[in-house]
């Protein structure tokens, strides 16, 4: 009775081309689901730098998978380093990540281009909260300004009228004090109530 190929014995069958398509989905797999998928790209790429040629290795790592020999090599040492946790021969916990899993401890994990691009991000948002700044003092300023000129158009209103009541409440054009009093007290309320515009 034949027994079923392993998983590595089909994946050593299949044709180079077919093996960097496999990788390619392994590798979008592995973004999305985790460690397996990463593993079985190691597995495919260490099958696959056995049969290119070294001089070739690069070129098709970069032509058909977009990535570098040290980010192959970190898939394969990813790969090797699970077999060895499968295989009880060391005891140590699952990694965390592609890069811990891959025995690279490096203390960080950044581009050398990393550092100067939170610098000018930083800038930029300075930039941009020091404008933000400056067009929320002039809009402010915008809207005192039209304050400013309603209250001076209300008064405008309230003393003319205040001109033709008076005329008319005006002891001396046959009105009472009394009369006038109140003329002269709802002029100071109205004006009064301009300072809540």
């Amino acid at each position: 009775m034949a027994e079923a190929l392993s998983s590595q014995d089909r994946d050593v069958a299949l044709s180079t081309p077919s093996l960097f398509k496999l990788v390619k989905l392994d590798i979008g797999a592995g973004e999305e689901k985790g460690f397996e998928d990463y593993a079985r790209a190691g597995r495919r790429l260490k099958i696959l730098r056995e049969r290119i040629a070294p001089g070739q290795w690069t070129k098709s790592l970069k032509e058909k998978l977009d990535i570098t020999t040290a980010t192959a090599g970190r898939y394969i040492r990813f790969a090797e380093n699970l077999e060895s946790l499968d295989d009880g021969s060391a005891r140590r916990r699952a990694p965390r990540t592609l890069s811990e899993g891959s025995g690279d401890h490096r203390p960080h994990h950044q581009a050398s281009w990393f550092a100067a691009a939170r610098e000018e991000h930083a800038q930029r948002a300075q930039h941009a909260k020091a404008t933000a700044h400056h067009a929320s003092t002039s809009q402010r300023e915008a809207r005192w300004a039209e304050t400013r000129a309603v209250r001076a158009r209300a008064t405008e209103i309230i003393d003319a009228g205040y001109r033709i009541v008076a005329g008319k409440y005006h002891p001396d054009k046959g009105g009472s004090h009394a009369e006038m009093s109140r003329t002269n007290k709802a002029r100071d309320s109205l004006r009064a109530a301009l300072k809540f515009v």
